[in-house]
């Protein structure tokens, strides 16, 4: 089976391209904007670097968010396209899940976020340290990030912090959560399209979109766009 994974939620645009287990090419590019503008000629290049075309993929797996809302729209629009053109399944999956999968190895409480503006973060927890990857312990969902930062410390297990929201906000981390904490490196701020693919093994096929079906797949938001809170901010 060949697959194709696709996340443009967050600043990376990334893209990778796997058969039989193995990753024949993978792209990750720190771009911050402009996916809409990078995405389909680094798809060009990733199938090519893999020695594939459009007509060999069996699979879309896309990061959904939580994450950019202009990011995310891009990566979602791009696999329902490559779907249901080519009649192949798309797989949805929460680019915090893609994430976490980078702290597999740590036993304690990974922690995947994603910067969210407005002293806020997207983020989810997961328990790490098993074998066969990361274990859900919470829904994805926008943190303020005191009310996080509490909600960790009372845990009371180590906590590994992930993604930009993790340096971003990573005085506070520090303040409520002292030797408890861990950062992750700053390789480690973006989701690897590779990242993905490993959390869409771990759900099984339970998303699985297939034709007609692919046109009701939406992004996860989970809170409303930067310039629609203002506007509903003046309005009070």
């Amino acid at each position: 089976m060949v697959r194709l994974a696709i996340d443009t939620a967050t600043a990376a645009l990334s893209m990778a391209v796997e058969e039989s287990g193995s990753i024949l090419a993978e792209a990750v590019l720190q771009l911050g904007r402009d996916h809409s503008v990078h995405v389909l000629p680094w798809l060009e290049r990733v199938l090519a670097g893999a020695g594939k075309g459009p007509a060999d993929l069996n699979r879309v797996v896309v990061g959904v968010g939580p994450g950019s809302y202009t990011g995310v729209r891009v990566g979602v629009t791009v696999a329902k396209t490559l779907g249901w053109a080519l009649g192949i399944p798309v797989v949805p999956v929460s680019t915090l899940s893609g994430l976490a999968g980078r702290g597999r190895f740590f036993d304690g409480v990974v922690v995947p976020m994603v910067d969210a503006r407005r002293d806020r973060v997207y983020a989810a927890w997961f328990s790490g340290g098993r074998e066969g990857g990361v274990v859900r312990e919470s829904p994805d969902r926008v943190w303020p990030v005191a009310e996080l930062a509490e909600r960790l410390a009372e845990d009371g297990r180590g906590v590994l912090a992930l993604g930009d929201g993790g340096m971003r906000y990573a005085s506070i981390w520090r303040e409520r959560l002292g030797g408890r904490l861990r950062l992750a490196s700053p390789d480690q701020f973006g989701v690897r399209a590779a990242d993905l693919l490993a959390a869409e093994e771990a759900a099984g096929d339970q998303g699985s979109l297939l034709g007609h079906a692919v046109h009701g797949l939406v992004p996860q938001y989970l809170q409303l766009a930067e310039a629609e809170a203002r506007w509903r901010d003046r309005q009070h």
